[in-house]
Parts: structure tokens; C-alpha cells; sequence
């Protein structure tokens, strides 16, 4: 090959190189690389400033790589230098001399390779590349002795400027075509190796049986955790294929694999979270709601569920795995529904009977007849009525109790409050008559073989008080006197309700027996 050319080609080469390590090494900019060819011996040396520290595992990767997958080259002599500018010696160093890796035993730039990457002390290079970099180590003075051609990169100058390639080399295809004619000069068959460039590829085969197997892996599954078991499964082959690096000659086929698995995983995911959703809901159900917002919750969260579900087609491998659970979550819909209706009508009725007790209440402030205070105690016992509907396992049970009690106190002051209105405005002939009748009525229950008791009417109530012959039999612990005593109870409950007076009885002496 004539020597201006091949100089040319190395000078393009170290190009190439320089600007993928100031691509990839982004921390530090300042390489300088440099290519010479010295007994059919490709050598590439690297060269940065004394104030930076350099990750020489990484550098010297970045440039396997580039060779590899820029170029497809292919040697067993290989050699990669690390130089501090202005040193004569490498510090480092690193060999691409292995032979051709098989199915048995593959290599990569992760696993120990023998005397890679050896650190500065001068008596470790052993080759016959080390005894000509060691002769540039020697003094200025001595160093002169040495014939120049010693040094395979004593006479390549720095790289020239990017102004001056495009001015001196031809198009990139050209280049690439003269870059490899460079490299078939060479000699050796080495292969850069990493997954899945040679031989079998374990990812590749798996992910492909995975993608085989997937639509009857899918028809076959029956709950949410079959489903889960099958997503974590892909999500694992998706991220075996994506170790397959971007040299690696079936990195295309690896992502479109990976694109494919991916949009499968995405479908899985969306089935799955309705089917979550809507068995979360269920669980929850087990236990009573608390309030209507937490079961109106659960109904929109389920509804939102099935919705998802719906949404599946016929046509889907996950058609046969929704049918058989939408049924039973849209059951769980309908009986939050049918609850949630019964409870509105609860609220409704409380709406109500509140309604009519505030009217009530507002009456009372202005009532001043018979007829008011009848309307007062009429809505007071119809929202009464009303409260006394509200079963106990309603979430409403409890405000209608306290409404009840409120309004169960308040009838009994409108009920008094209409007697005296009633009485005021008789005439004295009506209330003489009223008299008379309550009188006829007392005598009759006062007076059997013996005096029962003696009364005192007034305008607003009747006081009975017992007499002490029936209170001393009374204290005998008849059991037939105290039956008699309880009817003569109701008998003045009855006369009470008859003329609306409220009747009072004295019967002390009984209460402490």
C-alpha cells in the first residue's frame, strides 16, 4: 500500500475515534487520538492532559466499540495506548489479540482479560511493542540516539481540523469504503463480542417463544393474579433484550421484539388496573360503608372499572378473562346502586320531616289561636311520623333520631299550649258544661265499694289524689289491687284525652311502697 495513503487513511481513522470519545466521554473534551500500523500491528494511542482523570476501562471500550460497529473490522492484532501529553511512556494499555470467541466461551470487555489494563510501571510492558515504547521513555539526550522510526507515532501529527478533512478527504461513503480497505489490509480475524453478536442469541430466542406462546397464555387465564403473572413475565423478557447493546448486529431485531412486547405489556397493564379497580371495590364491600360519599365512591370507582372492561372486543385475547368477571363485579355495581337509592330516599324523607318541623317551629313563635297551635302540633306529629320510618341501618338513622327527639318535645308543649287556647275561649256556660261532664265522668271512676280517690278541677289541669283506705290496700301487695290500680290509670288517661286536661295523680305513698 503506498505510504501517503495509508497515513492519510490513519489520519481519518483517528478522527473517526477522537470524535466518538468526545461524543461518549462527555466529562472530558481534550483527546487527542493517534493510528500507526508497525509490523502488521494496528496500535491507536490516546492522549489527554495531566489534570483530568480518566475511566481507562471506558475509553478503551468506546474504542472496541467504535471499530466494531462503524466499521465491522475484524483482527487479532489490536493494541490501545493511554498517554499523558508530554509523557514518554503509556500508562495504560490494552490488547484486542484474543482468538475467536465460541458458543462455549464468550468474552466481553466486562470480563478479565490477561494483562489488560496495566497500570504505569515501566518493566510490565513485555511485548516487542513495550520495548519500543520503552525507548520512548529514555532521556532527551539518549532518546536522540534512537532511530525515530522506533516510535510508531513520533512522526503523526496532531489532528488536523475539521476544516481541513472536509477540504482534503472525499465523501463519507468514501471514506468508510477507504476506512475498511484499511482494515482489510490488516491482518487477523478478532471479533468484538458482546451479546448476541455471535452464534446463538438466548435473548432473542426466548423473547420470540414468549411472543409465540402469548395469545393462548392469555386465553387461558382466568383471574387478575394469572394475568399479573404473565405481565411480570414479559416485562422480564423485554428487559433481557434491552441489554442488547446498539452494535450488536441484531439490536433492530431486539427492538422491534422490544416495541412489540411493550404495546402487549401496555394492554395487559390497562385490563389489569379495571380488574384491580373493581376487585378493591369488592373487598371493600365486605366491610359496611360509613357514609353515602364513601359508598357513592366505591360506585364510581366500579362504574369506572367496568367501563374499562366494556371496552374489551370481542376479537381481544382478553375477551374470555373480562366475560368471566364482569358479571360478578356488575352485580356489585347493582347492589351499591339499589343501596345508594334506598339511602337517598332516607335523605329525602328527613329533608322532609325537617321541612315541616322548622315550619312547626316558626309557628309556635306566632301562633295565638286554638287553630295555630292545632297546625303547630299537626306538622310536628307528621314530621315525627316521618323520622320514625328511618330504619336503624341507614347512614341517616342517626340525625333522624336527633330531629325526633327535638320535635317529640316540642308536640308536647303545642299540645298543652292548644288545651288552654281551647279552654279560653269557651263561654262560661260551655265550661260549666265541660265542668259537669268531667265531674260525672271523675265520680264514676273515683267511686266503686269503697272511695278510690277525690279530684280538684281547674281551669288547665285535674289533680287526683288517692284516698287512704285505697292506698292503704294498696300497700297490702295485692296482686289484684295493683291490676286495679293500673285501670284506673287509663281510665283518667282516657278523661284526659276526652277534654285535653292533663291529669296529675298523687299516689306518693304507692311510688315508695
Amino acid at each position: 500500500m503506498n505510504i501517503t495513503v495509508e497515513q492519510q487513511e490513519l489520519l481519518l481513522l483517528g478522527d473517526i475515534l477522537q470524535k466518538r470519545l468526545a461524543a461518549k466521554v462527555t466529562d472530558i473534551r481534550d483527546f487527542q487520538v493517534k493510528c500507526a500500523i508497525k509490523n502488521d500491528l494496528l496500535m491507536i494511542l490516546t492522549e489527554h492532559t495531566s489534570d483530568v482523570t480518566v475511566n481507562t476501562q471506558q475509553v478503551f471500550e468506546v474504542l472496541a466499540q467504535t471499530l466494531q460497529s462503524q466499521f465491522n473490522y475484524k483482527t487479532q492484532h489490536i493494541q490501545f495506548f493511554l498517554r499523558v501529553f508530554g509523557d514518554k511512556l503509556p500508562y495504560a494499555k490494552y490488547f484486542l489479540d484474543s482468538p475467536m470467541p465460541t458458543a462455549e466461551k464468550e468474552l466481553s470487555l466486562t470480563e478479565p482479560i490477561p494483562d489488560s489494563f496495566v497500570s504505569s510501571p515501566k518493566a510490565s510492558f513485555l511485548n516487542p511493542l513495550d520495548s519500543i515504547l520503552q525507548n520512548l521513555s529514555e532521556d532527551e539526550d539518549k532518546s536522540q540516539e534512537i532511530n525515530q522510526g522506533s516510535d510508531p507515532f513520533v512522526h503523526i501529527p496532531d489532528q488536523p481540523e475539521k476544516r481541513y478533512l472536509l477540504r482534503s478527504f472525499p465523501p463519507a461513503s468514501i471514506i468508510g469504503t477507504t476506512v475498511f480497505i484499511v482494515f482489510l489490509y490488516l491482518s487477523g480475524t478478532f471479533v468484538l463480542h458482546r451479546g448476541c453478536v455471535i452464534l446463538e442469541c438466548k435473548e432473542l430466542q426466548t423473547a420470540k417463544k414468549f411472543k409465540g406462546e402469548y395469545q393462548q397464555q392469555i386465553k387461558s387465564t382466568k383471574t387478575d393474579l394469572e394475568l399479573l403473572a404473565i405481565q411480570q413475565k414479559l416485562d422480564e423478557v423485554v428487559a433481557d433484550l434491552q441489554k442488547i447493546p446498539q452494535w450488536s448486529p441484531r439490536y433492530r431485531e431486539s427492538q422491534e421484539l422490544v416495541a412489540n412486547l411493550s404495546q402487549k405489556s401496555l394492554k395487559i397493564n390497562q385490563v389489569l388496573l379495571a380488574l384491580r379497580t373493581a376487585i378493591s371495590v369488592e373487598k371493600r364491600n365486605l366491610d359496611p360503608a360509613k357514609s353515602s360519599d364513601e359508598l357513592r365512591n366505591r360506585q364510581n370507582l366500579l362504574r369506572q372499572a367496568i367501563t374499562r372492561l366494556n371496552t374489551v372486543k370481542h376479537e381481544s385475547e382478553f375477551h374470555q378473562l373480562v366475560q368471566g368477571n364482569l358479571s360478578r363485579h356488575e352485580n356489585s355495581l347493582n347492589t351499591i346502586t339499589q343501596q345508594l337509592i334506598k339511602e337517598e330516599t332516607w335523605l329525602k324523607k328527613i329533608a322532609s320531616a325537617k321541612t315541616l318541623g322548622e315550619a312547626a317551629i316558626k309557628g309556635q313563635a306566632t301562633a295565638k289561636s286554638v287553630t295555630d297551635w292545632q297546625q303547630v302540633k299537626f306538622n310536628l306529629q307528621t314530621a315525627i311520623n316521618t323520622l320514625k320510618t328511618i330504619p336503624e341501618d341507614s347512614f341517616s338513622f342517626q340525625d333522624a333520631g336527633k330531629l325526633l327527639a327535638a320535635y317529640q318535645s316540642k308536640i308536647i308543649l303545642a299540645d298543652d299550649n292548644a288545651k288552654k287556647e281551647k279552654l279560653s275561649t269557651m263561654s262560661s256556660q260551655q265550661v260549666l258544661a265541660v265542668m259537669n261532664q268531667v265531674k260525672n265522668d271523675l265520680n264514676k271512676t273515683c267511686t266503686s265499694n269503697i272511695k278510690i280517690c277525690t279530684y280538684a278541677i281547674e281551669k288547665d289541669k285535674i289533680d287526683i289524689r288517692l284516698t287512704v283506705e285505697y292506698q292503704s290496700l294498696l300497700q297490702a301487695n295485692n296482686p289484684t289491687m295493683l291490676l286495679h290500680f293500673q285501670s284506673l290509670q287509663n281510665a283518667l288517661k282516657v278523661i284526659s284525652q276526652k277534654y285535653q286536661l292533663p291529669v296529675s295523680i298523687d299516689n306518693s305513698q304507692v311510688q315508695e311502697q
